[in-house]
């Protein structure tokens, strides 16, 4: 019997994302900041059930069969039916300050983005020269948020790209979020043609908004789209955007 909807104590029950390698036959090996979550913080005990999801899309009912020093075992107990929703949907998200770079990674991931990818603008205030340690945080922060928004895929972190080296091609739909041309159109008539199947490219400038000669670039790259009468911060378009799109593809 497969079921939708698990509850423990009247809450939905907590889930892991777990690498496959940790997956052998009809258990599963927790262990790190997951095996300290499950430990200390949950405080669960032998018999407690949990939901386990794997890199490929797969969602476990599990239950606990041993607590060790610095592990937790679970057995499968068995597969949950799940429909991925996952927006067909890339963030470029220019390089801002920690706290609202960070802000942009969960709540995107919470409304379902397939990608983010950290975008290096001339006017970005924040330089990264090594990603990797980066890439790391960014990995935990939107895996936190895909555990807690009950996602079944994690989206996917780029490498950092330059406004030249993105890859314009492999989308559908090109959007430059701006505000200051009396060109641009409204969001709403732009995504109105949308599917699931239309892949999304979409373009957030930094604090001070994208060159002149970047906007010259994008111009026949891209479609410039108005967020409103109001001129929102380079975190609140991210929101805005990916918010806009759910609403329209789930209505």
């Amino acid at each position: 019997m497969i079921k939708i909807w698990y509850y423990f104590n009247g809450d939905i029950m907590q889930r892991y994302f777990i690498e496959n390698k940790y997956f052998n036959e009809n258990r599963v090996i927790i262990l790190g900041k997951d095996f300290h979550h499950i430990k200390n913080v949950m405080r669960s005990n032998i018999g407690d059930e949990i939901i386990a999801v794997d890199y490929q899309k797969n969602v476990f009912l599990t239950r606990i069969t041993e607590i060790r020093k610095k592990a937790v075992i679970a057995k499968i107990v068995e597969p949950i039916k799940v429909i991925d929703k996952t927006l067909n949907l890339s963030i470029a998200q220019s390089l801002i300050k920690k706290d609202n770079m960070e802000l942009v990674l969960q709540k995107t991931t919470e409304l379902g983005v397939r990608e983010i990818i950290p975008l290096r603008a001339k006017r970005s205030i924040v330089k990264i020269d090594d990603f990797r340690k980066k890439r790391i945080r960014y990995e935990l922060i939107v895996k936190e948020a895909s555990e807690q928004s009950e996602r079944c895929t994690l989206p996917i972190i780029s490498d950092i790209y330059e406004i030249e080296s993105l890859l314009y091609s492999d989308f559908d739909l090109v959007l430059v979020a701006y505000a200051r041309n009396s060109l641009e159109s409204k969001l709403s008539n732009v995504i109105e043609s949308i599917d699931r199947s239309t892949k999304i490219l979409v373009l957030i400038g930094p604090e001070g908004g994208f060159s002149s000669e970047e906007l010259d670039y994008l111009a026949d790259k891209a479609t410039f789209v108005s967020l409103g009468s109001t001129i929102l911060r380079s975190e609140t378009a991210a929101i805005y955007i990916a918010s806009s799109i759910r609403y329209k593809l789930e209505n």
